[in-house]
């Protein structure tokens, strides 16, 4: 777990009844280390600031006896896995943060030293637990914090490649009237992630061919590739961002000027070998006097598995005001999936 490193001391971390670690582990004298770039000062893998022991107690600690909040739901509290063994990296510190450099050399010593699943959480530090904390509390004032860290594995589903499962099973939560800059990506749902029925495919062509939209040199896509013989495909220099093969279609237009942006998209069918779906465009009312969506086709009629069909929406109008967005969406359903798209047209957004 890369983190802000642990307090082993604490009860929620007893190894009472685990008995001698995997032979596999190349395990130092106690698997805590810390990173530091550029200085060994106060280089200790102990945790001072709290959400390191929070997120390893969330993560791996074994049963906790007898807690209770405010004498209720008394019980037994655990880890998601209790039987985990945990091998802490220490990256994040109160006064720098969590470097680049310190993540990526910890992550290496991680894979070396035979770590199964590698944990890093980059978000705001400072949460506490709320299930058998390091301190001993039955209970914490707020919200528990701890980023959300999950990995499901799909066996039913016809995917080729964990990005398959970048189309639709994010769901907006309830029927919300907000934006997409504001509701986010919203939760996976395994149930539809396992028959998406469409997804939308990209290779490492299509986001090299984004990068070079947007203007990178043959330098530039090398260090990111990794390969000095990457070259930006045919025609890729004068297209736009916005023509990945993405689920989601955003663009900024100019304030103050009509607009007209296109979107290709290609949908992959990962459902049954005959498959047909219509189309509804969803736009809020407050957007409607202001924005247009054509698709076309209107239709996607498939009949084989994993065949390809393109198609193009194209949103025009108004431009929305200065902190302000177009949000809508398009559905491609029929009587067993719906495949949402959101759409986002914004002049500049005060992120």
């Amino acid at each position: 777990m890369l983190d802000t490193g642990i307090y082993p001391n604490s009860p929620s971390f007893s190894d009472d009844g685990f008995g001698p670690p995997p032979s596999k582990w190349k395990v130092r004298s106690l698997e805590l280390a810390a990173y530091r770039e550029g200085s060994t000062e106060g280089l200790s893998p102990l945790d001072d600031e709290g959400h390191g022991s929070h997120t390893g107690v969330h993560r791996g600690r074994p049963s906790c006896q007898q807690r209770q909040l405010d004498g209720l739901a008394a019980g037994v509290a655990r880890g998601a896995v209790p039987g985990a063994r945990l091998a802490i990296y220490k990256v994040c510190w109160n006064e720098s943060g969590c470097l680049e450099v310190d993540m990526l050399a910890a992550f290496d010593d991680a894979i070396a030293d035979g770590v199964d699943v590698n944990l890093l959480l980059h978000r705001e530090l400072g949460a506490v637990s709320q299930s058998c904390g390091y301190h001993r509390k039955n209970r914490d004032d707020g919200q528990s914090t701890s980023s959300g860290s999950r990995l499901v594995l799909f066996s039913g589903a016809k995917h080729d490649h964990p990005r398959d499962l970048e189309v639709t099973p994010m769901n907006t939560p309830g029927n919300s009237n907000t934006t997409a800059f504001k509701y986010g990506a919203g939760q996976l749902n395994p149930v539809k992630a396992n028959n998406p029925g469409l997804v939308y495919d990209a290779s490492e062509s299509d986001y090299v061919a984004m990068l070079c939209a947007q203007g990178y040199n043959a330098t530039q896509l090398a260090l990111i590739t990794g390969s000095n013989t990457t070259v930006c495909p045919n025609g890729s220099m004068s297209g736009s961002p916005s023509d990945l093969n993405y689920p989601t279609m955003a663009a900024r237009v100019e304030p103050g000027k009509n607009f007209t942006v296109s979107f290709p998209r290609t949908a992959t069918n990962v459902g049954a070998a005959s498959e047909a779906y219509d189309v509804k465009v969803i736009i809020p009312i407050e957007a409607a006097k202001d924005i247009l969506i054509d698709v076309s086709p209107s239709k996607l009629e498939f009949s084989a598995e994993n065949q390809k069909i393109s198609f193009t929406v194209t949103v025009s109008g108004v431009p929305p005001l200065d902190g302000q967005v177009h949000s809508a969406a398009i559905v491609w359903y029929n009587n067993e999936h719906e495949v949402r798209s959101p759409v986002v047209v914004y002049t500049e957004v005060d992120w």
